[in-house]
Parts: C-alpha cells; structure tokens; sequence
C-alpha cells in the first residue's frame, strides 16, 4: 500500500466502524462478566460504549497525525466554519466547569472533540476523488452490515413477536432507524455515481439499509429520509451528469425492490382466509394514533423541560447533564435524551452552542452549494448524496437525538469535511509552521488519550459489577482499589464503594457524602440520605432527599421515602403534606405522558392507601388506588411476566422485576378487599361486588406470577 493511501484507507475504516460500534451512549455500566468474549460483546453493547466510541476514531486520528506530522501545507476548513466550530469547543469546555457532574460531562467533551477531529481529518486526508468515494463506501458498507444483523433479529423474533421493532446494534430502533437513512442516502449517491460492480454493490447495500429503515417502524426516520431523497434527486438533477435516464432507473428499481420486500412480508402476516393472523410487521405504523399521541406529548413534554432548562440556567447544567437534570422542570421522568439534539445541548452547554453549530452548518452549506452547476460531474451525484445525507440527519437531529449517538455524531462530521473537499472552492492549503504543527499534535493526540483513560475507566466499573454478579470478592475489591486510584472525582467510584463493601457504617457514609458530592444524582442522593437515616441523622436525611427533589421535583421513590421517614418520626402531619404532595403528580403529564406507558408506577397508589388509613377521604382514595392498581395489572404485569416465562428470573422490566409485582398484587388484593368491606357496610352491594373481583382478580394474577416463576425454576419469595 502506497503510503500516501495509508491515511485514507484509515479514515475509511474509521467510516466503517461508526454504525457499527458507535450505536450506544455512555450511560451507567452494566455488569461485564469476566472473559474475553464478554469483552468483545460489551463493545457492541452497553456495557463498553466508551471504549467501543474510542476505537471507532482512533484510526482516523491516526490519519490525521500522519498527515501533520510528514506535511507542513495542509488544506484546513474556511475561517467561516472553523470560527465557529472553535467558538462551540469553547462553550462546551466552559460548561464542563459550570457542571455538578463533571465526570459525565469531561467524557462527554472527549466525544465532541472526536467530532471536530474527524471534521479536520476529513478534510486534510481524503483529497477531491477517490478519497471520499472511499471513505463514503466504507460507512455504507458499515451500514449495510448492520442491516443484516437487523433484519435476522426481525427473522429471529417474528415467529413470537410479527410487531417486532429491531435495532441490531444499537441501542434502540429510533438511534438505528437515524444511522441507516443516513447510509441509505449515501448509498443512493454511489448507486448513481458508481458504475457495473461498484455501482451494483452501492444498490444491494442500500436496499439492504432501507429494508432494514422499514422494520425500525419510525416514523420521524420515514419522513426525514423521505426529505433527504427529495433533495438528493433536487440537487442530482441540477448538478452536471451523464446517462440520466439510466441513473433515474436504478433510483427506481431500488426503491422497487424495497416496497416489493415490504409488501411481501407484510403479505405473509394474513391468514389464507385474508384475516390478520398477528399484528404486522408495520403494526405500529398502520396503527399508530394512540401511539403517535402518546409518543408526540412525551417528545413535546421533553422539548418543553430543555426549554425550561434554558431559561433556568442559560449558561447551561453541563455538558452530558440532561440525563440528570431533565425532570426538573416537572414535566417528564429522567429521561437520558431529549429527543431534540439542538435542545439537548441548549439545556447542557447554554442555547450559544447550537447557534454556533447552526451557523456552522450555514456555513458549510453555503460553500458546499456555491456553483453546483459546475460540479464536475464525476462527483455529482456521489455530491447530492451526501448533501442529502447531511440534510437528513439534520432534521431527524429534531425529532431525536442524532448527534449525541457517537456513531451518527461522528460520521455526520466526517461527512462535514468530505463535503468542503467535495465543493467547487475546495479547501485552500495552508502553510502550517512546524511549532504549530507540534502543538497541534500534541492536542490532536491528548483527545483520544483521555478517551482511551475514560473508558479505561468505564471498563473498570463494568467489571466490578460483573465481578459482584458473580461473587467474586477479591475481583471486586480489587476493582474498587483501582477506581479510587483512577477516579477519585467520580461519584460511581465512592457509590459503588459503599454499595459493595462490608465495612462500617461511618465509612459508608462517608463515601456515600462523597459520591452525592461529586454526582447529585437521585440514586446517590437517596442512598446518602439513608445512610444517615440509619446513623440517626434524621434531619440530615430529610435534607439530602429534599436536595434530590430540587433536581427531580416528582420523583416519586424520593417522596415515598421522604414520607416513610415523617412517619418512623411520627410527625404524621408532615407525612400527609408528603403522601398529598405524591398524589397530585396523578394529574401531571410526568405520570399521565409516560416514556414507557407499560410501566406503571404504584407509589401514588401506596400514598392513597396511607391518606385512607389516615381517615381522609378513605373511600375516594382506596377506589382511585384500586383502579391504579388495575392498570399496573393490566400493563406491567404482563411484561414481568413475558420476561419470567422467556427464562428471565427475575422477570427484570424497567425497575420492576417478580418481587416487587408480588408485592405490589397483594397490596391491591389487601387494597380490594378493603374497599369491599367499605362498600359493604354502606348498604352499596354491587359495588362491594365489583372490588370483590377486583380481588380475585389480583389474587389470580398473584397465583400465576408464582407459577410463572416455579416453572422457570426460580420460585417467588
């Protein structure tokens, strides 16, 4: 391989990479059990995403370091995209410093970094011809892989599921439904641009993403990749081109293809007789207005709190904080993404940083655009599609959170740079003096250094939980020695000290203050406020939680927690202030606009039940707790139970899991029977009746959770 290519051919395998590893966010880790296999899943999965996001850009730092280090004239972006480029690097620095969740947001800022890097590596690197073909036909090829595994996962699951939405890799059907309309358009761009092998292979590759696009079932994917085909064929048509009539026919037969595998799998869901046999495949879009309702208040909820967010601190919570600070407006549980990329960093790093990327993009759309009649037309369509692909990806940018999945962030600005590479006025060589240069490399290399620390970082942690799986104390302990020594500013590190070491319960407090210090998150807060609880301090602990609410005034576990606490002090009048305080949240949208509708939350339920036992309002209150309890019957049981009997033990269903089901069903049976007796003093027979089988009802559902769970060989307490 000509060393020249070299740097090519890496920012290429970088392109490959990105659908493929970068489908997850850097969330809470989850347990990686010990093994090399466990390793090389959990970079596929949630549970290495750190790492996994620093392997998909290293190659292409790597290409940009060479490329620096052996030459001293450099095409570099224009001034009027690097301003403000650099002015965003500026905010999202400042808001680290401005952040209560430092660790999330210093990793948060690496990923940003890898973002502009892959912007400048494009665009020092791939050159005006081959270079992007290259690397454009390594990002659809990442895509098209990802399909398969996505439509085998649909193969897989639709014998007991027809409904069943996939997201191969990723991390759900949405963020993959963001990256394959991003390579489908690309691939559209090489399927008319490409000729005989290559071209034939851009097709298949993109029927392939489409398909796949389809059984994601998302219906902002459908209309955003729609706008983008509309401009790809706006902008193919007015740029230069040979053999238009043919080049219009492969357009049309891949878009043929695909309908034709559609309506052949939806086909095979009817009964001969013509009769659905199951919901479709395409259940979710032909019956979509009760979720389209539901799905649309909670995004437009989420997009009001970012909103609010601003306006409560325009300086920004922090980069990586709106996980964390999301429910403080009161409209809508912690949620990770604000379905809105734009907003979300509005909310984290202050509404300057989407302006700037805003301008950024105008930027770069205006050079991009500048003589497209002229383009020559061996890029011209290859052009079209990749403008089109960035228009798409901007505007499903509004309806999720595109850019903060790493795997779309990171290709959205690979594509930035091949694009002024692409344009009519290229980027123009700069001479860069050596001190510069070293300078320059010596950041360029700090980036993926600190990413490589962070996940170093986020493995350990994973392996300790793992490690806690499995019981095995020494790796534990050992574990948790290193993240003191790696992470002393990470609040996880401390909370995660306490939660598995036996030590004394000074000492756990002790951690416990320093993790609620470092990360005031809900868990770590709570988890203080009990530990001092338990030493006594109960004035203490009625402070940390009434901290927790600051940043979730709804949290329903802190209220409830904050309630038992007034009543073990016996200050029942505090209590009751706390229970109605919890059933008021009835009538908010944060429990009325759910993000999961199947999970139902029961702690309303449970103040009720201690405001009837209070004497107040009993009979109201036991009736609206019995019917909460009817719907958690009717809406999370289930899913517990779907889980039990596919072999899950516990039944583990978004906090719920057999236990707390059991639990929750003998309370509404004990509930039920109370408010029968209620009914039946009164004189009200048929409505002693009717909670009588409400009953029955939760006493069966109580009995086949038991069975559920002997048959899977993991009986109920």
């Amino acid at each position: 391989m000509k060393t020249e290519r070299l740097p090519i051919v890496l920012v290429a395998l970088s392109a490959f990479l990105a659908p493929l590893l970068g489908g997850y966010v850097a969330a809470d880790p989850l347990p990686l059990l010990p093994g090399a296999d466990a390793f090389l899943r959990g970079l596929n999965g949630p549970e290495l995403p750190v790492l996994a996001h620093v392997l998909v850009a290293l190659p292409a730092v790597a290409a940009l370091v060479l490329a620096v280090a052996r030459r001293s004239v450099l095409p570099l972006p224009p001034p009027t995209f690097a301003i403000p480029m650099g002015a965003l690097l500026a905010v999202l620095v400042v808001s680290v410093g401005v952040s209560a969740y430092r660790s999330v947001s210093m990793l948060a800022l690496v990923e940003w970094a890898l973002y502009g890097l892959a912007a400048v590596a494009a665009v020092v690197v791939s050159g005006r011809r081959q270079g992007p073909k290259l690397i454009l036909s390594a990002f659809v090829a990442g895509c098209a892989l990802v399909a398969v595994l996505g439509i085998l996962e649909y193969g897989a699951a639709r014998a007991s599921d027809p409904s069943w939405r996939v997201f191969s890799v990723w991390m759900n059907p949405n963020a993959l439904a963001g990256v394959l309309g991003f390579g489908a358009l690309v691939g559209f761009g090489l399927t008319l641009q490409e000729e005989r092998l290559p071209a034939l292979a851009a097709g298949a590759a993109t029927t392939l993403a489409l398909f796949a696009l389809l059984l994601t079932q998302s219906k902002g994917a459908y209309l955003t990749t729609g706008l983008g085909l509309l401009v790809f064929v706006v902008l193919g048509l007015v740029s230069p081109t040979t053999s238009l009539a043919p080049r219009m026919g492969r357009l049309a037969l891949v878009l043929a293809v695909v309908v034709c595998m559609a309506i052949g799998l939806g086909s095979q869901q009817k009964s001969p007789s013509g009769i659905a046999a199951a919901p479709g495949v395409f259940s979710r879009i032909e019956n979509a207005s009760a979720q389209s309702e539901q799905s649309g208040a909670f995004r437009v909820n989420l997009w009001r709190s970012a909103i609010e967010l601003m306006r409560r601190q325009p300086v920004g919570f922090g980069l990586g904080s709106f996980a964390y600070e999301s429910a403080r407006p009161g409209l809508v549980t912690k949620t990770h993404m604000a379905h809105n990329s734009y907003l979300q960093l509005g909310a984290e790093a202050s509404p300057l940083a989407p302006l700037l990327l805003l301008f950024a993009g105008l930027a770069w759309c205006g050079r991009f655009l500048k003589g497209a009649r002229r383009a020559a037309p061996e890029v011209g369509w290859l052009r079209a599609g990749l403008f089109a692909a960035v228009v798409g990806v901007g505007a499903h940018a509004t309806v999720d959170s595109d850019l903060h999945y790493f795997g779309i962030g990171f290709a959205f600005f690979l594509a930035i740079g091949l694009g002024f590479d692409l344009s009519l006025d290229g980027p123009s060589p700069e001479f860069v003096p050596r001190p510069h240069r070293f300078a320059a490399l010596a950041l360029i290399a700090f980036v993926p250094i600190m990413g490589l620390f962070l996940g170093q970082i986020e493995a350990t942690k994973s392996r300790v939980r793992g490690a806690a799986l499995v019981g095995d104390r020494d790796a534990v302990q050992s574990g948790l020695d290193t993240l003191a020594a790696l992470a002393p500013a990470h609040g996880d590190t401390w909370y995660l000290r306490a939660l598995m070491l036996g030590t004394s319960d000074e000492e756990r407090r002790g951690w416990l203050e320093r993790a609620a210090r470092l990360a005031p998150t809900g868990r770590h807060l709570r988890a203080y406020a009990q530990a001092l609880s338990q030493q006594g301090d109960q004035a203490g602990a009625v402070l940390v939680y009434r901290e927790a609410l600051v940043h979730d005034p709804n949290d329903l576990e802190t209220l409830e927690r904050l309630r038992l606490l007034y009543v073990g002090l016996g200050n029942p009048e505090e209590a009751v202030k706390i229970a109605r305080r919890t059933v008021a949240i009835e009538g908010t949208p944060y429990f009325q606009t759910r993000s999961l509708p199947e999970l139902v939350p029961t702690q309303t339920f449970r103040a009720r039940l201690f405001l009837a036992d209070q004497g107040e309002e009993a009979t109201e209150h036991l009736v609206a707790a019995v019917r909460g309890y009817r719907d958690y019957l009717a809406r999370t049981v289930p899913q517990v139970m779907d889980r039990i009997r596919k072999g899950e033990p516990t039944g583990a269903f978004a906090g719920e899991d057999r236990d707390s089901v059991a639990q929750n069903l003998a309370t509404a049976e004990a509930a039920a029977r109370g408010l029968a007796k209620r009914y039946r003093a009164s004189g009200s027979v048929p409505d002693a009746e009717g909670a009588e089988r409400d009953a029955a009802a939760f006493a069966e559902a109580l009995a086949a959770l038991a069975g559920a769970a002997n048959s899977a060989g993991s009986p109920s307490r």
